[in-house]
């Protein structure tokens, strides 16, 4: 049995997006996001999921070091 909005699953992991970043640039809990997940979505809200993806993976790439700003101190 597939997982449900694997579409979504497979774009956040492939541009190392975390669920948690996802639901705060739609303006909802991480919980949210998760319940929703569980059910396959209705293709308009499948559209707003992973444009917010394709937002966060753009910005991502065109500032890569405000993402690993804190990962590189971590180890210090």
């Amino acid at each position: 049995m597939a997982l449900a909005n694997s579409d979504i699953r497979i774009a956040a992991f492939e541009n190392g997006i975390k669920h948690w970043e996802i639901a705060k640039k739609m303006g909802i809990g991480e919980t949210t996001l998760s319940r929703r997940l569980r059910n396959e979505l209705p293709e308009e809200e499948k559209e707003k999921i992973l444009s917010a993806i394709g937002t966060l993976a753009a910005s991502r790439k065109a500032n890569p070091d405000v993402f690993t700003e804190g990962l590189n101190k971590a180890g210090e």
